[in-house]
Parts: C-alpha cells; sequence; structure tokens
C-alpha cells in the first residue's frame, strides 16, 4: 500500500517558515550586539567560516548515503539503510580527523591565518579559544549527520527542527546576558552556542530510537570500512564532491572574485543582487528538497510510473511558484532596491535583475537534477560540474574588463540558461514529447499572469517614487505582495490542474486519521 507524504511536506515547510522567522529575529537581536567591537566579532565570524572545510569533509559520502538510505527505507531494509548511514559516517571521521589536526594547530598559532592579531593579547586569545572550541566540538558534526540522514529519509525532518527552533530562541535569549552593561563575552556566547548544538542533537537521537526504534548498537557496528557499500556509493559519492566544487567555484566566492580583480566599491553593489539570489535560492531549495527524498523513494522500490508522475507535478506546480515571484522581482527591482538600501545603489538594479532572471528556470533545475542523482546518472551529472563553471569563468575574464561587475550576473545568467537547455532536452526524452508540448502542457498558463505582472509593475513604477526608508520599504514589498498574489489568482484560475491538484491536497491535510 503506497504511503502519502503530504501532510509531512506541509509539516517540513511549516517548521521551516518558522526557523526562518527565528533567523530574522537572530539577525534584528543577536547580530547588533555581538557586532559592538569590531574588532573581535571579525575574528568571531572568520573562525565561523572556518566551517565551510567541516562541511565538505565527507567528499560527497554523506549524499551518497542519503540517496541509498532513502531506498533502503523505501524497500523498508532497515539493517541496511543502517548500515550504510554507519559507513558513510566512518569515511566522514576518516577525512575529518586531518582537518580537525589542522584546527587544533593554528588554534595554538591563530597568527598564521588571521592577519595582525599577534599585536594584541585579547584578540590572539580569543582567536585561539574560538579555534579550540571548533575542534572539540567537531565530532558533533558526525552526529549531525547521522541525524540528518535518519530524519531526512522518512521526510519528518520537522522533529529535529522543532528542537533546533528552541535552541534557537535559548541562543536569542543568551546575548542579553553575555553582551551589553559592559559585558562582551564572546568566547562564552560561542561555547553556549556548541553546547545547545550537543544537546539538541541528543534529543533527536533519543525521539529517533523512541519513535524509529533505530538500532544505534548496529549504527556504531557499521562504522567500519565496508567494500561493498564502498562499491554501492563511491561513484556517486565522488560525483557529489565534483558538483559540490563545481557549485563552490560557480557560485559561493563570487563576492572573493569581485573583491580580488574590481574592488569594494564593486562588491557592495554586486551583494545586494547576491542576497535576493540568495533568499529566493534558499526557499526553493527548501520547497524541493522533500520531493527529490520521495524520487529516491521511488527509483529504491523500482516504481518508474511513481516517479514519472512525481516529476511531471513539479513541473506543473513549479511553473507558478518559480516564475511569478521571480518575475515580479525582476520588474519591481528598481523601487525595492532605492527603499531598501537607497538610490547610491542604483547600479545594484540591473545586478538583481540578472541575477534573479538566473533562476527562472528552477522549475527545470531542481527537478532535473534530483531526477539525475535519484537514478544515478552520473555522466550528466559530470557535463553540469563542468560546464557550470567553465562558461561562467571564461566568460567572465573576456569581459569583465568592458562590462565591470556586471559581467559577473551576465555569465551567471548564459551559464545556467546552458545548463537549463541541456536540462530541457533530458526532461523531454525523459517524457517523449516534443519542445511543442512541454510548452503547451506546462507553460501556455504564464500568458496573462505575465501581463497582469507586466501593467501592474508599469503602474507602480509610474505612480510611486521610492526613497530610503522603512514607510517606502513596507509599501514596495506590499507592492510586490500584491503583484505576486494577483498573478497567482489568475494562474489559478486559467488552470484547471491546479485548482483540482491543490483541493485534493487540502483534503488531505484536513482528513483525519482513521
Amino acid at each position: 500500500m503506497s504511503v502519502s507524504y503530504t501532510k509531512n511536506y506541509f509539516k517540513i515547510y511549516f517548521w521551516k517558515f518558522i526557523g526562518y522567522f527565528a533567523s530574522f529575529a537572530s539577525l534584528g537581536l543577536v547580530t547588533p550586539r555581538i557586532t559592538s567591537s569590531p574588532a573581535l566579532y571579525g575574528i568571531f565570524a572568520f573562525c565561523m567560516s572556518l566551517n565551510i572545510f567541516f562541511q565538505y569533509a565527507d567528499l560527497g559520502f554523506i549524499n551518497a548515503a542519503q540517496k541509498y538510505a532513502s531506498e533502503f527505507f523505501g524497500k523498508k531494509d532497515l539493517k541496511n539503510e543502517i548500515r550504510v548511514t554507519g559507513f558513510s559516517c566512518f569515511m566522514f571521521i576518516l577525512f575529518i580527523i586531518p582537518v580537525n589536526l589542522g584546527m587544533l594547530f593554528i588554534s595554538f598559532h591563530p597568527e598564521f591565518i588571521i592577519k595582525g592579531i599577534s599585536t594584541s593579547a585579547d584578540e590572539w586569545k580569543l582567536s585561539s579559544h574560538l579555534l579550540f572550541t571548533l575542534f572539540c566540538f567537531a565530532p558533533i558534526l558526525v552526529l549531525q549527520r547521522i541525524v540528518q540522514i535518519i530524519f531526512s529519509v522518512r521526510l519528518e525532518d520537522y522533529y529535529p527542527q522543532r528542537i533546533n527552533l528552541v535552541a534557537a530562541i535559548l541562543r536569542i535569549v543568551s546575548v542579553f546576558y553575555f553582551f551589553g552593561n559592559g559585558k562582551y563575552e564572546l568566547f562564552e556566547y560561542f561555547l553556549f552556542y556548541n553546547c545547545l548544538s550537543l544537546i539538541s542533537l541528543c534529543c533527536s537521537v533519543y525521539i529517533a530510537r523512541k519513535r524509529y526504534k533505530y538500532d544505534f548498537i548496529l549504527l556504531l557496528k557499521s562504522f567500519r570500512f565496508s567494500k561493498d557499500m564502498y562499491d554501492k556509493t563511491s561513484a556517486l559519492a565522488f560525483n557529489s564532491l565534483a558538483l559540490a566544487f563545481s557549485w563552490i567555484l560557480y557560485f559561493e566566492l563570487d563576492l572573493v572574485y569581485i573583491g580580488f580583480f574590481l574592488g569594494k566599491n564593486a562588491v557592495a553593489h554586486y551583494a545586494i543582487g547576491f542576497t535576493v539570489l540568495t533568499f529566493f535560492r534558499d526557499a526553493y531549495g527548501t520547497f524541493y528538497y522533500p520531493f527529490m527524498v520521495r524520487f529516491n523513494h521511488f527509483v529504491g522500490t523500482g516504481n518508474a510510473e511513481g516517479l514519472k508522475e512525481l516529476y511531471h507535478i513539479l513541473l506543473k506546480i513549479g511553473v507558478p511558484i518559480v516564475v511569478l515571484p521571480l518575475l515580479t522581482m525582476i520588474a519591481l527591482s528598481s523601487p525595492i532596491i532605492i527603499s531598501w538600501v537607497g538610490r547610491d545603489y542604483d547600479s545594484s538594479v540591473n545586478i538583481v535583475r540578472l541575477l534573479t532572471a538566473s533562476a527562472l528556470f528552477g522549475f527545470i533545475t531542481y527537478p532535473a537534477g534530483g531526477l539525475l542523482t535519484a537514478r544515478v546518472q552520473l555522466r550528466s551529472l559530470y557535463v553540469n560540474a563542468i560546464t557550470l563553471p567553465l562558461i561562467f569563468f571564461a566568460g567572465v575574464l573576456l569581459t569583465q574588463h568592458y562590462l565591470g561587475v556586471l559581467s559577473y550576473a551576465l555569465f551567471k545568467v548564459i551559464s545556467i540558461y546552458v545548463n537549463v537547455v541541456y536540462l530541457l532536452f533530458i526532461t523531454l526524452k525523459y517524457f517523449h514529447i516534443s519542445l511543442y508540448n512541454f510548452l503547451i502542457t506546462y507553460l501556455k498558463h504564464l500568458i496573462l499572469p505575465i501581463i497582469f505582472i507586466g501593467l501592474t509593475s508599469l503602474l507602480v513604477t509610474r505612480q510611486f517614487t521610492p526613497e530610503k526608508g522603512i514607510h517606502s520599504l513596507i509599501i514596495s514589498v506590499a507592492c510586490y505582495g500584491g503583484t505576486v498574489i494577483g498573478a497567482m489568482g489568475i494562474y489559478w484560475l486559467t488552470d484547471k490542474y491546479i485548482q483540482d491538484f491543490f483541493k485534493g491536497i487540502f483534503t488531505k491535510l484536513i482528513t483525519k486519521k482513521h
């Protein structure tokens, strides 16, 4: 009998949304207090950024474990699910040891990596303590990966999300103790921060043990090298590493490149567009993530029809969810940016438009990428990993002296659109349909909403003169939200499939289990 995960999706989205709200609260309450000393905060931020070395230390084996653990869970093969989880975490430990030893070394010599702290005893001491704390708490990263795999393959991430929310609230409240009234206890705050993380993970482990009867004894026994698990996961693991490396080069380091080649002013203007793009990227990543897990379930059980049906659904519902908010941002970017950061950032408007446009076809790239990973189509994944940074860097190096910072945004769009063409070809081949049929099936209902967005944005830009300030920003955001809602409403009225789909979802959500 098939299992419905509709309620799980919405629980994940709900608690993720609450988590985002807590993050905004953190920005408003925590950041102003810990930034009161720029020099010490700079050291704190730098040390926190070193976590990226731990993030990718598993060489892709954790991503591979999530894929295959999902398949084993779909087959109700708990033993092999635990075995692949234990093996992948064992590999993670092997690769994290040298990274952590390096962290231990620089905790005694922080001046090697942080310029200028050798002249200040307080700054040297803080750096040393923060780095040593990172070394001590590195083992909890393994526990973090275990919890991540256990709950994500069951599409019940909302359990650790709830616990993390409580921890986030405690961290926010704690700043009033560690900072203010003459106190600036950054190291103590960081230690408290990590202790809360450890307690949260222990609570999640307890829930997994009680709810799933998860065999942690077998998990510990599986913390060893296994040739059959290595043979099963290594190809996808190293592919995941290649994709991660490619994505870091293509997306994560833009501001570093711009700062090196074009200077700090160019960084400031590009950062506005980069922030907007990151917001949408994180939102859509959250939306698509649970469905990627379901892809693995279908592959694991050999349910090809279920996989194809879910892919079709994601394309149908993804078009309005992805395209309409992004098109509205492109159309109203000028009043939004001016209200947010002022007219000094006029040149950021075109950067925002280009970077936002790079995500327009996310309704293809997200599900297509998930499909390729679930089906372990490594050749296609490697094509993506190579083409994105290659086109981006080639274009930027050839044009940045003429176009300046705009070249980074322009070739971000061009490289991703080449990728879209390739993934569209894979999609057409998967469904055995023509490009014309694809356009008619998935995109024809966009015409009226796009006209509405164009007319509404034209009216707003003619009638509203934005100025930097909260009042103007509220008006701009309200215009944006109203336009998106109006466009979504028109799409709803013109697409019978969308009406029936969401009516079915609503019915499932309000129907109680008998």
